[in-house]
């Protein structure tokens, strides 16, 4: 299988490439960012491309493509949450991609089945007002819907994977969980809001292996599938956790509810998986292997 895959150089987007190589499919990744070496994986072809431009969505090799995985998003961190950029991002250079691929489809030339990305907040920002304030699930919440206009019309399948509290080494480490065992391997204090909130946890192997489940059409035009381990946690229960696994008590951990955001009574848990998929990680055992694999050299 030939699959073209945006966003290639983030967290996710790199893993995805190495799934599916280690796979014997072909790839064809895309990022705005000139950090992908073309040899780093045999058989990868990089394509250094800004989306938000419509001849970019125009020229990408789309008669080699069989899927597209659309994963490029910014604002996902706050550090990047820009409104100007979420939306050139997350709206524009989406709508570029699906504007190239109904002109594909119109004129008769090969067009690809889509898996798309959106986050499990978007869902709550119609009866949660903090999440409007949000560029990021703002953004992305009016592209899916964008591409549940365009799937009744288009030709072939769509997949709308929603995603959870996806976690792992290699994470921007602002991420919560990163965050705490970056400080806690480390020997430092780590602070967090009150950590009330329950959070659906799904280790980046599990989720990469939920994306490449997603693959896996039915004759139906649009599916929709939960990334997600189906059970919640707080916060402040992951990252004791974590605390307890790195051997510095909880001590280093410090609990500040005046720094909870909006979100903070939002609770979802995953309810539809991809046929022949489940986590194979529990919390517990997917936060080992994070902290197994974060070097102290890197802290």
């Amino acid at each position: 299988m030939k699959v073209l895959i945006t966003g290639a150089c983030g967290f996710v987007g790199r893993q995805l490439c190495e799934a599916f190589l280690n796979r014997g499919d072909e790839i064809i990744a895309t990022d705005v960012h000139p950090q992908y070496a073309e040899n780093k994986f045999e058989g990868l072809r990089y394509i250094q491309a800004d989306l938000t431009t419509p001849e970019i969505a125009q020229s990408l090799p789309w008669d080699d493509v069989d899927i597209l995985y659309h994963l490029a998003a910014a604002g996902v961190k706050a550090s990047a949450r820009e409104w100007s950029l979420c939306m050139s991002v997350n709206v524009m250079a989406t709508s570029y991609l699906l504007n190239a691929l109904m002109h594909r489809q119109q004129t008769g030339l090969r067009t690809p089945s889509i898996v798309y990305t959106k986050s499990y907040y978007e869902d709550s920002i119609h009866h949660m007002p903090a999440l409007r304030k949000n560029p990021y699930i703002a953004t992305k919440a009016a592209a899916t819907s964008m591409l549940e206009c365009f799937a009744e019309s288009y030709a072939k399948n769509i997949c709308i994977a929603k995603v959870f509290q996806v976690f792992g080494a290699g994470d921007d480490p602002n991420n919560v969980l990163t965050y705490a065992a970056m400080e806690f391997k480390s020997g430092r204090t780590a602070t967090f809001g009150s950590g009330l909130s329950r959070r659906d946890w799904i280790y980046i192997d599990d989720f990469i292996n939920g994306l490449l489940a997603c693959s896996q059409y039915s004759p139906e035009k649009l599916l929709r599938y939960d990334l997600g381990s189906k059970s919640l946690c707080s916060i402040r229960d992951a990252v004791l956790k974590i605390a307890e696994l790195c051997q510095v008590g909880s001590a280093l951990a410090v609990f500040d509810s005046s720094r909870d955001r909006g979100d903070t009574e939002l609770e979802e848990s995953a309810t539809i998986h991809p046929p022949n998929w489940e986590p194979k990680f529990k919390l517990n055992e997917g936060i080992k292997k994070m902290i197994s694999l974060i070097k102290t050299d890197d802290l």
